[in-house]
Formats: C-alpha cells, sequence, structure tokens
C-alpha cells in the first residue's frame, strides 16, 4: 500500500529538487563571496608584488608570477592554492596570512582558472 499518491511523490520530488537546487545555488553564492573577500585581501596584500586581476599579462615585480598564472597552472587545484598560501617561499617575503584568509585567497585564486 502506497502512503503517498502519484501526485503527492511529484510533489515531494519537486520539493527535494527544489531544495538540491537552493543548496547548490548558496555554495556558488558562498564561493562567490569568498573569491570576493580573497580578491580585495589581494589587491592590499598581494599587489604590490603580484598582478592580481584576471587577464593580467605582467606583474609589477617582473620575478613575481601574475596571479592569473598560478591559477592556470594545471596542478594548482583550490586545495593546492591552500597550500601554497601556508608554505614559505624563498622568494617572497616572510608575509603571514591569516588562516581565516587563506581560502578567501584560494577561492580567488580559482576563480580566474581558464583551464578546465
Amino acid at each position: 500500500m502506497s502512503v503517498i499518491s502519484s501526485g503527492g511523490a511529484v510533489a515531494v520530488s519537486a520539493i527535494v529538487a527544489a531544495f538540491i537546487l537552493s543548496c547548490a545555488a548558496d555554495g556558488a553564492r558562498a564561493t562567490s563571496v569568498a573569491a570576493d573577500r580573497g580578491r580585495a585581501i589581494a589587491e592590499t596584500s598581494c599587489a604590490e608584488c603580484h598582478a592580481v586581476g584576471a587577464g593580467a599579462a605582467a606583474s609589477p615585480n617582473e620575478d613575481a608570477p601574475t596571479f592569473q598564472s598560478l591559477a592556470d597552472r594545471p596542478d594548482m587545484t583550490r586545495t593546492a592554492l591552500a597550500v601554497l598560501l601556508r608554505t614559505p617561499h624563498r622568494s617572497m617575503p616572510n608575509l603571514i596570512v591569516p588562516a581565516e584568509d587563506i581560502d578567501d585567497l584560494a577561492a580567488y585564486l580559482a576563480s580566474l582558472r581558464t583551464l578546465e
């Protein structure tokens, strides 16, 4: 014996689909907000040496890669970007990025990625 009629099953399916779409949209908005925060951090903390804008061809410091070139490296996943930001580099000043900013910077760098 079915507890839900076929019309009720369709309604439940529609509600579940709407919930899933809503969750996906919330996740996309959260990623976008994190990327926006990351861009602001990059503009204030990184732009002295790195070109932080999308499509930039060269950085102010010729030895510093552009954020676009970092984002487009095939091995640069969002996780790899976060690890990169947590690791000291010989050629960079000893910049301490607060833990709460690392994910936002990684989200911003990931948003620049043009390669699939």
